[in-house]
């Protein structure tokens, strides 16, 4: 079993407002870093879930100064969002906040790295990456250095959240037990999720590994999942006495139906919470609301969307199949489950 899971682990981490003439053009001019596809009706707009319509940036950037929460999710390998993701903290930055920014790239142990770095070199960004093996991590430290350099350049507290690889790796083979009863008590995992969020949950990982998650897994796969939303939650609660506090993490985990948003509602009842989920635009979906994931009787999972072109043209799962091809082909001969 812990043969079959490394493998899987690996790929597992993985009020004011601008006229509309003035929102056009500053989208028009957008200088995109991926590529597919060029050309598509909604890049760069801004979908209100709620209100369902469009709003510019400028009005999101004004609602979000009011919020206690920011869980600003991403596809990982996208460099645009890393780029919006880095706008929304300046603009927050800008008007007076400072909240503690909260990564998923950085575990909860390497707490003592970042603060024994920062402020003391230059390259502290960079010093923190090394040290804290992000590449080796499957994190792509080119990404994410323009985002945490910001981060630090603004003096904004700043904190990794995730649960270490080896706790992660115990909770899928032996579920939220290993954590102990006192844990999963504090950070609120006592409380099952309701069978039909459970059940897209599921689907969400079969579908998200394109078919191939070993059925063996996919249980200890969401326990894993909510105790790292749960994590989040926790470090994202603990330093919000700052001035609030932002989520930098995948858009899995800021989904208000299953991921973070559950657990500060229970730890944190009467704090302002927004999300806003950055999209990869798909060549065949033209309407914003064919981006709004639903489950029957629960409130949409975000509730804000933020459109952009997608990384790679290739079918995603085609590119999944092949990643699993090669590490087949790299594992030894010897291995044993």
């Amino acid at each position: 079993m812990r043969a079959l899971y490394g493998r899987w682990l690996i790929i597992l981490a993985i009020g004011v407002s601008l006229p509309w003439s003035a929102w056009a053009y500053e989208h028009a001019q957008e200088d995109w870093q991926a590529l597919h596809p060029a050309n598509h009706p909604l890049l760069g707009k801004i979908w209100d879930v709620t209100g369902g319509r469009f709003m510019p940036p400028a009005a999101l950037y004004h609602r979000l100064q009011r919020a206690h929460f920011v869980l600003l999710g991403e596809v990982h390998s996208n460099p645009d969002h890393h780029r919006l993701q880095q706008r929304v903290i300046e603009s927050l930055a800008s008007h007076g906040r400072r909240p503690a920014v909260v990564f998923e790239m950085f575990e909860r142990s390497h707490q003592p790295i970042i603060e024994r770095l920062r402020g003391r070199y230059s390259d502290a960004a960079d010093r923190i990456a090394r040290q804290t093996a992000m590449d080796g991590r499957g994190w792509r430290w080119r990404l994410y250095k323009p985002l945490v350099e910001a981060v630090l350049a603004h003096d904004l507290p700043l904190f990794g959240a995730d649960l270490s690889r080896l706790t992660v790796r115990e909770i899928v083979e032996e579920g939220l037990e290993t954590l102990g009863a006192e844990r999963i008590q504090s950070l609120g995992l006592d409380e099952p999720l309701a069978p039909r969020v459970a059940d897209a949950m599921r689907a969400d990982i079969v579908a998200s590994h394109c078919g191939f998650a070993p059925e063996t897994l996919i249980e200890g796969m969401m326990a894993a999942q909510r105790a790292r939303d749960a994590s989040l939650a926790d470090v994202l609660i603990a330093h919000a006495g700052y001035d609030g506090a932002v989520l930098i993490a995948g858009s899995g985990h800021v989904r208000e139906d299953w991921g973070v948003p559950i657990y500060l509602h229970r730890r944190a009842p009467g704090k302002t919470i927004f999300n806003v989920a950055l999209v990869e635009v798909v060549a065949s979906k033209v309407r914003p609301e064919a981006y709004v994931p639903a489950i029957p009787d629960e409130q949409p999972p975000f509730d804000y969307l933020w459109f952009t072109p997608g990384g790679q043209a290739d079918d995603s799962c085609e590119q999944f199949e092949e990643r699993l091809r090669k590490l087949d082909q790299t594992s030894t001969p010897n291995q044993t489950d």
